[in-house]
């Protein structure tokens, strides 16, 4: 872990602040101290001596003229740089796991929802995710075992599905954690029937080691891209996400199709529904069918491509980031939705519809919820009431 977290400080916080320092003294130093002859070549100033008598070459202007390059664009150039470095770290943090996992011949090992995980903490140093590594750690074993302790005690079902839906929210809302994926961690063992105890401590090494990155590569110099979340009022979320679990689940059990209530869709649509003013995917609810259709087909034929390991795990991770930054929808579960096949041990296309499907019912629900509230604030208002009710 201290090996991890020491590779992840230089390659992240290290590479990230060389260059923005080094481009943005580059840009200022050029603006202050430089400016263009009558040739088009620059001169700097401070070099000019005061008796010189070179009309030609050390004429200053009455108007000195600024370098024409634009301090901003070089800025957006670090940021564009520094970005890719910071998601080809997340790329390799998923691989190293994949071929830890691959070695010790521990698939449980290999937790999907790292992946989104690992690119919002590598990716934003200064996000609420990285910081609070002491969730970020704690709370997804923590909801593992919820999550084990229903797969021996019931069968699978509507009823043992929400159940671990309504104790994994539970947990996170009562500990305060901002690790909404820890969600996903108790979900997947009741969706796919994992019943070993390792699970939830195999979860707890690639969470530790990924608190350790957060703790190392931290930094006051490394703005926050994340705003304070805006919760939802009153109950208004609980009502919305208690009906789509339901429909989700019943139809995930009449149909055998299994992955239409997903894990990371459980984590979509929490953060739709408590954070809806403030989650990206939720202010453009009709691009996440799609998107979350995209990388799931992607995962699928990786694994047939390359089979279970670790290239086929950088490959989908890849082309994951590739289809949300070209959708431009900042969408961090999609990602384990194109891992989820890396532990599945027939991954098939219908697994892509069924994520699709389950995507279609939940843009269903939430554009409904959404209107309906919209109305009952429009006649409160008319009646000379609050907002709230």
């Amino acid at each position: 872990v201290a090996s991890l977290a020491a590779a992840g400080r230089f390659m992240v916080e290290g590479l990230h602040l060389a260059t923005v320092r080094i481009c943005g003294r580059d840009c200022r130093g050029l603006a202050a101290d430089s400016t263009l002859d009558s040739l088009g070549t620059s001169v700097d100033h401070n070099c000019i001596p005061a008796n010189s008598t070179n009309k030609r070459h050390f004429r200053q202007p009455a108007e000195p003229r600024q370098f024409s390059w634009n301090t901003t664009s070089c800025k957006m150039t670090a940021s564009r740089t520094t970005q890719f470095i910071q998601e080809a770290c997340s790329v390799c943090y998923l691989g190293f796991i994949a071929a830890l996992a691959a070695i010790l011949n521990f698939p449980l090992l290999f937790f999907p929802e790292l992946a989104a995980l690992a690119y919002e903490v590598i990716r934003n140093p200064g996000g609420k995710w990285a910081r609070s590594p002491f969730f970020l750690a704690l709370t997804p074993p923590l909801t593992g075992v919820v999550g084990v302790c229903i797969v021996n005690a019931f069968p699978y079902g509507p009823l043992s599905m929400i159940l671990a839906i309504v104790l994994c929210i539970a947990i996170v809302r009562g500990l305060r954690s901002p690790v909404a994926p820890a969600i996903s961690a108790g979900v997947l063992p009741v969706a796919l029937s994992v019943d070993s105890w390792l699970y939830p401590l195999a979860i707890a090494v690639g969470t530790s080691m990924l608190a350790g990155i957060a703790v190392m590569s931290r930094s006051k110099e490394i703005p926050s891209e994340t705003q304070a979340p805006v919760h939802a009022t009153n109950r208004d979320w609980l009502i919305g996400l208690s009906v789509f679990v339901a429909i989700a689940a019943l139809v995930a059990f009449f149909t055998g199709q299994r992955m239409i209530l997903f894990p990371p869709l459980v984590v979509i649509a929490y953060e739709m529904f408590v954070h809806r003013k403030d989650c990206p995917w939720g202010r453009e609810p009709f691009k996440l069918a799609p998107t979350c259709f995209l990388t799931a087909a992607i995962g699928v034929a990786a694994v047939e491509l390359l089979g279970h390991g670790a290239l086929s795990t950088i490959l989908s991770m890849t082309m994951g980031i590739v289809v949300i930054k070209s959708l431009r929808l900042h969408l961090p579960p999609a990602l384990a939705v194109g891992l989820i096949p890396q532990i599945m041990e027939q991954p098939s296309w219908i697994y892509a519809a069924s994520v699709f499907t389950g995507c279609l019912l939940l843009t269903g629900v939430f554009v409904l919820h959404q209107r309906l509230l919209e109305r009952r604030r429009t006649t409160a208002i008319s009646f000379g009431g609050t907002t709230d009710g």
